[in-house]
């Protein structure tokens, strides 16, 4: 607005599935576009080609960790200037920029002007470049603290013993260049302990990103009698096989970096923010222990809810040999909101229909009985115009 231009919103639809965000920036002419690598993986997933990108002239990322290969795959395969974005809310969100059109490797640039973004050692002692420590911002638009929460307040908002200033402590890991660009290295709370080693998530994410057809990682601990174990979950091509991940990875870390586990998804779960959720994939993990022998039993009073039932059940992290019915219950499937969307999508491929937004929630379609019946609705709505 500032300099003239148009804002355009998408609603609950067009973020959450590709095809309708894509049409969005197709059809409102869209220079600009502003949003996190996760929902830029799935327009990439929906679109190899990023046909409806082509007339962007900036894309801008943020909201979490920029992986180099979708860096990559947008310099390769469209024309707009690319930028990554660093900032948390307290800090009114982004706090520094970095132009990566033409760049080899990520980094989260330098602060925008009037920020001040510092590296804070153990002692919140300002270190020196080079140095890795946690990541301090100060600026005009910072936050006075947490509502009703004095004792966060005084945690994460101090004042700094060399000038003074009122900085947040992000609790995120980071390093300053000589050239004066800050790298973000992860959360400081994501390091784990496994058999006496410390790990950082973020460093057997990385190293899982660098190897080519794996487009993106979240790796996460669980706790086992022997001290723990990682998980690493991936959205990768098709021919990406787990002894391919531990042989590349044997030449980048050491072995007890490397996961026990790998399990290929097409989706990440996320949160309200469009950022992945890792608590929701490690509770898919748990839930689907044990159920390989699971076989599908069902009854249905047409073909459009056996469609859904199997579409359901053979999407489902944990298979389940109990009675699925009509009345069954999405959130009793353990529905995330991921399968959710991969089943409307579904639907309206195959019935040529398409969802309301209100309805693009699981709340107002709760169950199977329910869903068909709306997709018949549906249906009937679109005979009866034509």
């Amino acid at each position: 607005m500032y300099i003239g231009m148009d804002i355009v919103v998408a609603d609950v639809g067009e973020k959450r599935l590709p095809k309708k965000l894509t049409a969005l920036v197709e059809n409102e002419g869209v220079d600009i576009l502003q949003i996190t690598p996760l929902r830029m993986q799935g327009i990439i997933a929906y679109d190899e080609e990023l046909k409806g990108f082509h007339k962007l002239k900036t894309i801008m990322l943020g909201g979490e960790a920029l992986p180099i290969n979708i860096l990559k795959y947008l310099q390769s395969n469209t024309n707009a200037r690319i930028f990554n974005l660093y900032g948390p809310a307290e800090a009114t969100i982004w706090a520094t920029v970095a132009d990566l059109t033409d760049a080899q490797v990520v980094h989260i640039g330098k602060e925008i002007p009037e920020y001040h973004v510092y590296i804070l050692d153990k002692e919140n002692k300002i270190i020196t470049n080079g140095e890795s420590g946690q990541i301090a911002i100060g600026l005009p638009a910072l936050s006075d603290g947490y509502m009703n929460q004095p004792d966060k307040t005084k945690e994460k908002f101090i004042y700094l013993s060399e000038n003074g200033e009122y900085v947040y402590l992000t609790g995120d890991l980071g390093m300053k260049s000589g050239t004066g660009d800050f790298f973000f290295l992860g959360r400081m709370d994501r390091q784990v302990k496994i058999r006496g080693n410390r790990i950082e998530l973020e460093e057997v994410e990385n190293a899982l990103r660098s190897i080519s057809g794996v487009r993106q990682v979240y790796v996460g601990k669980e706790d086992t009698e022997y001290g723990g174990k990682l998980i690493a979950f991936c959205i990768a091509e098709k021919d990406a096989t787990r002894e391919m991940l531990e042989e590349h990875l044997k030449k980048s870390v050491p072995d007890y970096m490397i996961p026990e586990e790998f399990l290929f998804v097409d989706d990440f779960p996320t949160n309200t923010n469009g950022k992945v959720s890792g608590a929701e994939l490690m509770e898919l993990y748990r839930s689907g222990q044990s159920s390989e022998e699971a076989k599908l039993n069902m009854e249905y009073t047409n073909e459009i809810e056996r469609y859904i039932i199997e579409g359901i059940w053979e999407n489902m992290e944990k298979k389940t040999s109990e009675l699925i019915t009509p009345e069954t219950k999405l959130i009793d499937l353990s529905i995330n909101s991921i399968l959710y969307v991969n089943i409307v999508v579904a639907m309206e491929e195959k019935y040529g229909v398409e969802f309301d937004e209100e309805h693009l929630i699981t709340s107002e379609l709760d169950s199977i009985g329910a869903l068909a019946a709306y997709i018949i609705k549906l249906m009937n709505e679109k005979e009866e115009s034509e």
